[in-house]
């Protein structure tokens, strides 16, 4: 697991009404908005990553100028900003006209019983959504959650995890031609060089060389690919994840890492692997 040191966070929030009769009053405390026809309440956040100790001032500047924006022109802008990066790819399955007309969730609940395979499309569609809403160049790289956690404490710790995690947030990126949205995780990765060799020292000795991060040396990687045991099918029929054909005690919390060969790899092929493949399917 990759642990990042918690960073001092501001939060600014400012209120913009529309309205003849519009009262409006702040303290220390509170903002206070009456007989508005609108209020836009704009939130500033940031923490002293990427920005240094300059945050809190960086923070005020972001919400001055949102303050100041257009608002009529804020969600088109967005739109246009998204479409630029989404539109770059795209996906069309035959639609299974039987099911095609269900809402998502029921698609999904028949999924295992019905061929659906416009859903296979939306579902890329909205994992290339996720991903270009979680991060853009300059920013954090997406953690465990992306954007999105519904309390304060995300299951998790809202981490960044490097036994697979964040791997898997990035497998998309190439495939879906959004080769930018890896530059937060570049960035992230170059500030942890430094502690890395600290912590390499000071798991493996004074005499280690290179960096760590969670258990491997980043050159030993090449040697730890050899030592890696091959694929197994279990006697129920499935890709095995674990070296011993364990039974499942939460069908519900399914891991896909071992998947990897299929997607985004290519170990693991109709072609040149048909048992392997129909092992993933299940």
């Amino acid at each position: 697991m990759l642990l990042v040191a918690r960073s001092p966070l501001c939060c600014h929030t400012g209120v913009v009404c529309k309205g003849k009769q519009t009262k409006q009053s702040t303290d220390e405390k509170s903002i206070v908005v009456r007989n508005a026809d609108e209020a836009w309440i704009v939130v500033s956040a940031k923490t002293s990553y990427p920005t240094g100790e300059i945050y809190e001032t960086e923070a005020d500047r972001l919400l001055n100028e949102a303050l100041r924006s257009n608002f009529s022109e804020i969600l088109p802008e967005a739109v246009r900003s998204y479409q630029t990066l989404f539109n770059r790819a795209g996906i069309c399955l035959p639609e299974n006209e039987t099911v095609s007309h269900l809402t998502t969730d029921e698609r999904i609940e028949n999924f295992q019983k019905q061929d659906d395979p416009s859903l296979a499309a939306l579902y890329y569609n909205y994992g290339r959504y996720l991903l270009i809403s979680s991060t853009r160049p300059g920013s954090l790289p997406p953690n465990l959650q992306g954007l999105w956690a519904n309390a304060t404490g995300a299951p998790w710790n809202g981490d960044y995890h490097t036994n697979i995690n964040v791997q898997m947030k990035h497998w998309p990126v190439e495939q879906a031609n959004l080769s930018e949205l890896y530059t937060p995780l570049i960035d992230l990765v170059k500030r942890l060089v430094d502690g890395g060799k600290e912590s390499a020292k000071a798991f493996y000795g004074l005499q280690a060389k290179g960096w760590v991060l969670h258990t491997l040396y980043a050159k030993d990687i090449e040697k730890a690919i050899r030592l890696l045991p091959p694929h197994q099918i279990s006697k129920e029929g499935y890709l095995m994840e674990w070296l011993e054909d364990y039974e499942e005690t939460d069908i519900h919390h399914r891991h896909v890492s071992h998947l990897y060969g299929l997607h985004p790899g290519n170990q693991i092929s109709v072609l040149n692997t048909p048992d392997l493949a129909e092992a993933c399917r299940h």
